[in-house]
């Protein structure tokens, strides 16, 4: 056993790395937890054959909030309970994940934007890694009340920040005293931290995709003002009615939120190259 492996739901729940364990050995722990405390049904485990049962089930994709807390929208998606935890049924999990995945991939064969939102830890890193691969606009700090209802005057932040840093890198700066460019500086760093992510967005995003709705639940709500479809990863606690393409699954859960994200990663990609084989068929006639 790992050490500092012993317990608990809790720390398998939000997707913790037992101890001094590797994230393999963490992943292989965490089902021994399910197994020992028959968390998981016995026919679910012994039923799984495909490589994304399979997978889904490793990352603890399965594992939803406890039974009371349930959603009475995401409760068609539970298959069971276990210890008084809600268990996601895989099949209908898996379902929603390839429908998702059909949609991410048709937004990017048509070239159109999707904003990737992903404010909690277990995401965070996994949002940055597709700006920094695709170019795609993201929002990983708080979530600014306006993105989308008020859409002109976040554009106008944006516009400020790419001016000052032309300014700084055209060596404007050179003018102001030291007290002015630290101003300038300080003025940089907040802008860059509220929206830089955005900074590609030139109009309204054909749609969201959110790794988790209740922590920034104001993004969802904006959605539905402008009428932007929302693809999410949504916990048994959470309304899955308010979301386009809710992919019911753990969305605390480092392991399977990092499984989901590859998913939805290989879409994009795959999207992307649909669209260059349009455009060259589309020049070569």
């Amino acid at each position: 056993m790992c050490e500092g492996s012993e317990n608990s739901y809790e720390r398998y729940q939000a997707g913790a790395v037992f101890g001094t364990c590797s994230l393999h050995d963490s992943i292989i722990h965490m089902n021994e937890i399910i197994d020992n405390q028959k968390i998981l049904p016995a026919d679910i485990a012994m039923t799984v054959a495909d490589e994304d049962m399979n997978a889904l089930l490793k990352s603890g994709a399965h594992i939803g909030h406890v039974s009371s807390k349930t959603h009475p929208k995401t409760a068609p998606f539970i298959y069971t309970v276990r210890s008084g935890i809600a268990i996601f049924d895989l099949f209908k999990t898996k379902e929603k994940l390839l429908a998702a995945e059909a949609f991410v991939r048709k937004i990017f064969a048509e070239n159109k934007t999707i904003l990737f939102v992903g404010t909690k830890p277990a995401a965070r890193s996994l949002i940055v890694a597709l700006e920094d691969a695709y170019g795609v606009p993201v929002v990983v700090d708080r979530w600014i009340g306006g993105t989308l209802t008020n859409f002109k005057v976040v554009s106008g932040r944006v516009q400020e920040l790419e001016r000052l840093l032309k300014e700084k890198a055209e060596g404007g700066f050179k003018k102001y005293t030291k007290k002015e460019t630290a101003g300038k500086e300080d003025e940089i760093y907040h802008l860059q931290k509220s929206f830089g992510g955005l900074r590609k967005m030139k109009k309204l995003p054909d749609a969201l995709f959110l790794s988790n709705i209740d922590t920034d639940i104001l993004a969802v709500k904006e959605a539905i003002r402008m009428k932007i479809p929302v693809v999410a990863i949504v916990n048994s606690n959470s309304d899955m009615s308010l979301v386009l393409h809710a992919i019911p699954a753990n969305d605390n859960s480092i392991p399977a939120v990092t499984y989901l994200m590859e998913r939805i990663r290989r879409s994009i990609e795959e999207g992307r190259k649909d669209a260059e084989a349009r455009a060259a068929a589309a020049s070569a006639e």
